[in-house]
């Protein structure tokens, strides 16, 4: 194994029956598993490291786009406690916004600027309390972990998600001015609270440590994509369902590569928690006589 988190915190089969009674892991076909991961603290990359060495899969498909696995790759995690450094808001302000501003009017026009707007408004949202989840909750990225552990076993890695570009287009193309307007305007009564809140987002009062056990709840994730849908239905669409759709596209791409009429190679796909049923649900459909001959872990 990999000296990336050290010894599994639970060895072997103990931890997939652990992971599926959390809800984090479901087995959709014999030699399928769907891990759900939020991106906050190090407990899922510990997961994906007990998912990996346990499973020993021939494929592992990944929540990232090509390019950033490249650039894994290239600049591999190397333990717990190397987190790097977070840009403080005003670095994030500096080296975000322009160019994500300028990459959405060439892609998308109008629509465009507004979507690097909100994405500019997600980054630096975000770096505000980034510092503080590092002192508190130190984070491993469940993404990176996955590519290393992976690259030790020589397995596949499929990077399933979209490029930055094919994001911005897709999202320029379903997204008008009125439901951008609608989408900022929710997120402003929310922020006056005004309007309920995301149930993803960390509540008044609520201290990190808390907060990351609660994210790690499915019903969580569920209650958020509900709200998403609620606030702006095909925006919501865009981000969650048409990914979940990409994601078991391209198992089913990966068993057609390995062997089309074989169910016995493993595979594991390693996915945001908000993802987990509609790629569970996708890997069902694909094949319904396997659902219900499924072994168990």
């Amino acid at each position: 194994a990999v000296a990336l988190l050290g010894p599994s915190h639970v060895s072997g089969l103990s931890s997939l029956t652990a992971l599926k009674e959390s809800g984090l892991l479901t087995q959709p076909l014999p030699q399928t598993f769907v891990l759900g991961t939020v991106h906050i603290g190090n407990e899922s990359a510990q997961d994906v490291q007990c998912l990996i060495e346990a499973v020993q899969p021939s494929v592992v498909i990944v929540e990232l786009s090509p390019s950033r696995l490249t650039s894994i790759r290239n600049n591999p995690p190397k333990s717990s406690s190397n987190v790097p450094n977070k840009s403080s808001p005003l670095q994030a302000i500096f080296q975000t916004t322009p160019a994500l501003l300028q990459r959405g009017l060439q892609v998308g026009g109008g629509n465009g600027f507004f979507l690097g707007c909100a994405m500019s408004y997600s980054v630096v949202k975000k770096s505000f309390l980034s510092q503080q989840e590092v002192d508190l909750v130190p984070r491993v990225d469940e993404f990176a972990a996955a590519v290393t552990l992976a690259d030790s076993i020589e397995a596949e890695i499929v990077a399933a998600d979209w490029e930055l570009d094919e994001w911005m287009v897709a999202a320029t193309n379903i997204m008008s001015l009125t439901r951008w307007m609608s989408l900022f305007g929710a997120s402003l009564l929310e922020t006056w609270g005004w309007r309920e809140r995301d149930p993803i987002l960390q509540r008044p009062g609520e201290t990190l440590e808390e907060w990351a056990r609660r994210r790690r709840n499915v019903d969580t994730a569920r209650a958020s994509k509900a709200h998403g849908e609620e606030t702006c239905r095909a925006f919501s669409q865009l981000v969650v369902d048409e990914r979940d759709a990409r994601f078991v596209d391209c198992l089913g791409q990966a068993r057609q590569r390995h062997d089309s009429s074989s169910t016995t190679i493993p595979m594991v796909v390693i996915v945001g928690l908000v993802h987990l049923d509609g790629v569970t649900a996708g890997i069902e459909r694909m094949e319904p006589e396997f659902v219900d001959n499924q072994s168990t872990v």
